[in-house]
């Protein structure tokens, strides 16, 4: 989820990143001071990024919009998170239900389930 959205263009301080912090910890995000950068897909702008840096490329050092940022969607944002990381742990070592010292057959996190 995470590489999709930053190469459709969330990227540093926009929608997603201050939706994040929105929900994190909102006391840190003055959304009265959000401005936007550049909008654009990270493949149109690393160019311009590897050659020149952030500041050629955004004045402010924002890549994206925060405009329409809410805690809610980073909420959101974050169960997406970490349910796909939970898919990316069980897909790389199954889950075994066995509590600890019993005498178990190793089970996959599919057999679990039925």
């Amino acid at each position: 989820l995470l590489d999709a959205l930053v190469l459709l263009g969330h990227l540093h301080a926009g929608d997603i990143e201050t939706s994040l912090m929105l929900a994190i910890d909102p006391g840190l995000v003055r959304l009265e001071r959000a401005t936007a950068g550049p909008d654009m897909r990270l493949d149109e702008l690393m160019p311009a990024l590897r050659a020149n840096g952030v500041r050629r490329v955004s004045a402010n050092g924002v890549l994206g919009d925060p405009a329409g940022a809410s805690g809610s969607e980073g909420e959101r944002f974050i169960e997406a998170f970490v349910e796909d990381l939970v898919m990316a742990i069980e897909a790389w070592r199954p889950i075994d239900p066995t509590p600890p010292g019993s005498p178990s057959v190793r089970r996959s996190a599919a057999d679990a389930t039925t």
